[in-house]
């Protein structure tokens, strides 16, 4: 290969190399930016504590921050058709024994008839500590600034959210959410 195109090739794979450089510094300082943007929405939905009409099975109605009824309380908002929600529902019924006096209130986005599916699926059905709630009028999204699901909130016994997981988490991390770690 002649000396000029060999320069040219070295020119190539080295402006090549720059911009991906680039392409990759540029996404991460998006992505380091979005992180921060989404915990300062977080902290300061934490702060507000939002209101939200939610509704039984049975259809009757009740706020989200009063669910726990003076203790502390998961609610966990899930698709019964997502993976990731069926592996949190398949590791909060594993770990049950573990959140002790915390309720457990999986809100579904669903319809009733595929929640009802869904809670006898994954054994929670009936569970003492287990109540299953729709997000009927599609508030929760934007009560929350979340974005898909699971989503999990953490409430203390004065039913203060003190902690909003986005995506699969682990039932060993809401554990130590739940219990101020």
């Amino acid at each position: 290969m002649p000396e000029h195109g060999r320069l040219h090739i070295k020119k190539l794979i080295r402006n090549t190399v720059l911009v991906l450089l680039a392409v990759v510094a540029v996404f991460e300082i998006m992505r380091a930016t979005s992180g921060i943007r989404d915990r300062d929405v977080a902290e300061a939905l934490m702060k507000v504590n939002p209101h939200m009409t939610v509704y039984s099975l049975a259809g009757d109605t009740a706020d989200i921050r009063t669910l726990g009824a003076g203790k502390p309380f998961v609610v966990v908002y899930f698709s019964p058709d997502c993976e990731y929600c069926q592996d949190e529902a398949t590791g909060l019924r594993e770990h049950l024994d573990e959140f002790g006096g915390t309720g457990i209130i999986m809100l579904s986005l669903e319809n009733k008839e595929a929640t009802v599916q869904f809670s006898r699926d994954y054994n929670l059905s009936g569970l003492p500590g287990v109540q299953f709630y729709l997000d009927a009028r599609h508030q929760f999204p934007l009560s929350f600034n979340t974005r898909g699901y699971p989503v999990v909130l953490v409430y203390n016994q004065a039913g203060q959210l003190t902690r909003i997981f986005q995506g699969e988490t682990g039932t060993k991390e809401i554990l130590r959410a739940v219990r101020g770690g």
